[in-house]
């Protein structure tokens, strides 16, 4: 009978887990996919007509940005997902600094921000 218990409570918390991680898969997988897109059309010579393409890097990573802030967000609003918000707050915008360049300074200042609530909110969370 206890074996059972411990079976139990091994198998429900395998499924917790694979809930609270469906998240971090479906971003890996629109990652890999993201990425052989740009990597495609930087190999065709799609990009020649687009003015705003300066290299596949760049537009990799502000999409990779943009997946890791829009994970968040779903994060945030279905509560059996809520853990490693933080996380994907603060990767999306290093993501998206390092894709908009020089034109995207404003995100560190944003970034550090956030970093420093994050960390305050973490500590004054644990006391309670």
């Amino acid at each position: 009978m206890v074996e059972e218990q411990q079976g139990d409570d091994g198998h429900r918390g395998k499924e917790k887990r694979q809930q609270q991680d469906l998240i971090d898969g479906i971003f890996f997988g629109l990652a890999f996919i993201w990425g052989a897109l740009v990597l495609a059309a930087d190999l065709s010579g799609f990009k020649a007509d687009l003015t705003w393409w300066t290299t596949g890097w760049r537009i990799f990573f502000f999409g990779i940005g943009i997946l890791a802030l829009l994970g968040a967000m779903i994060r945030l609003l279905l509560p059996e997902y809520r853990r490693k918000i933080g996380e994907g707050i603060v990767f999306g915008c290093i993501f998206l600094g390092i894709g908009l360049g020089d034109q995207g300074a404003w995100v560190w200042p944003v970034l550090l921000g956030i970093v420093g609530l994050t960390i305050l909110r973490g500590v004054l969370l644990q006391r309670r």
